[in-house]
């Protein structure tokens, strides 16, 4: 089996690489991130996102469309027996565009996003800060196109929802670019 993926990986780097960025071509991907962490007093943070998206090339290297972000968190105070559990559920839209053009192996994206959804917290006792709102990001990195339908990205993140929220996010993912 681990020759069979060794053979696969070498065949898809192999290939000649450009992207599929020209107008009429489907976005399909997404990215996720798992982390389980532990302080020194025994807390385990817990925290799984997965963001879905869909997209179509309106012109060249320039993309519109739709996306999802689900988060789950958990803080487990072992030494109580409690926590705080967090559940996000967000849908947006996306515009993005693609510095290079497609014959390069390595491209540069931006993009611009809004997101709107419901965040619900469980306190240990109580329920709290729980609601619908709206956030807005900007994003930037490096797609590397491992194929002529396949870009594996990062991206660094500025997101904003108002005066009292705001920070930056790293971001992995992969994509599939599709000829209609």
């Amino acid at each position: 089996m681990k020759v069979y993926l060794s053979f696969l990986l070498l065949l898809c780097c192999t290939l000649t690489a450009h992207a599929q960025l020209e107008q009429g071509t489907w976005l399909v991907g997404g990215s996720g991130s798992f982390s389980k962490i532990q302080n020194d007093n025994n807390t385990i943070f817990t925290t799984i996102h997965a963001n879905p998206r869909i997209g179509y090339f309106l012109a060249d290297r320039l993309t519109t469309g739709i996306h999802a972000m689900y988060s789950y968190q958990s803080n487990d105070y072992s030494y109580n027996g409690g926590g705080i559990y967090s559940h996000s559920l967000f849908f947006g839209v996306f515009t993005r565009y693609y510095l290079l053009k497609n014959e390069h192996l390595l491209n540069v994206l931006t993009e611009l996003s809004y997101n709107y959804g419901y965040t619900g917290i469980d306190g240990y006792y109580t329920i709290m800060n729980s609601g619908k709102h709206g956030y807005a990001s900007v994003a930037a990195g490096p797609v590397l196109f491992v194929n002529s339908a396949i870009g594996i990205e990062s991206t660094i993140s500025y997101l904003y929802n108002g005066s009292q929220n705001h920070g930056f996010k790293f971001n992995l993912g992969i994509n599939v670019y599709l000829l209609k």
